[in-house]
């Protein structure tokens, strides 16, 4: 945080907000996830399945054609190579778990706070 934000916030908040988000970081959740992440990232397989996803998915967004059965088939067998690999899988699954834990912190500060902080937080979307 740079001096101008944590002048707009007190010392004790700040603080409480910092031993928050290690608390975050130290969870089962967390590392979980940083492990899968890791996991990805790091098998070499697995990289290559995902690029090659990738380029058949922008291949079929740019030339693809409904009613094009051959190119349909062969997005399809990518896209079922993508998902049943092991690495994938894992890492997709803690991202999810991730996410859950999450909206479960999400509502604790809704309750704590009394009001629901996620939408104090977003943007407006209108006059009305």
């Amino acid at each position: 945080m740079d001096n101008l934000e944590s002048n707009l916030i007190d010392e004790k908040l700040e603080r409480a907000i910092k031993e928050f988000a290690e608390a975050i970081a130290e969870s089962p959740e967390f590392l979980a996830y940083e492990e899968a992440r890791k996991n990805l990232k790091d098998d070499q397989e697995t990289q290559k399945i995902l690029y090659e996803y990738e380029e058949k998915r922008q291949l079929f967004q740019m030339f693809g054609n409904p009613d094009d059965s051959q190119l349909q088939a062969e997005f399809r067998a990518y896209r079922d190579k993508m998902l049943t690999n092991f690495t994938i899988r894992n890492y997709l699954k803690k991202q999810d778990e991730l996410m859950v834990f999450f909206q479960k912190l999400g509502h604790l500060i809704n309750e704590v706070a009394g009001f629901d902080f996620g939408q104090a937080c977003a943007p407006p979307t209108g006059c009305c």
